[in-house]
């Protein structure tokens, strides 16, 4: 910053972010993210599509979508891709029983608070 007086001028500064192509950007994401990315760009829309077209209900597609993205991209498994899959199959196992227990537990006021 340039200082003149009392005042303090911002000085002008080259962005370099402009300068870069797309394809650079891409070259210095971490791999990890891209197929996380592209995992979720895959499983959500078939979800969402499975629910609303197959089974007729658009409220449960709206769920399966958003719990499709927030398993896939919020809940990260460490491991082999074995161990990753059974982590995530249980993950969706321990999901249904909730889900399960807590349509249960609406039905009665009591239960439900």
């Amino acid at each position: 910053m340039l200082v003149t007086g009392e005042f303090i001028a911002p000085r002008r500064i080259e962005c370099e972010a402009a300068k870069v192509t797309w394809t650079e950007r891409l070259r210095t994401l971490p791999r990890s993210a891209l197929f996380r990315a592209l995992r979720v760009g895959i499983v959500a829309p078939g979800t969402f599509a499975l629910a609303d077209k197959v089974f007729g209900n658009p409220t449960a597609a709206l769920f399966a979508a958003l719990g499709s993205i927030s398993m896939l991209l919020f809940a990260e498994f460490g491991g082999s891709n074995a161990r990753r899959t059974k982590s995530h199959l249980a993950l969706v196992g321990a999901g249904a029983v909730l889900v399960t227990v807590g349509t249960a537990c609406s039905q009665n006021l009591w239960l439900a608070t």
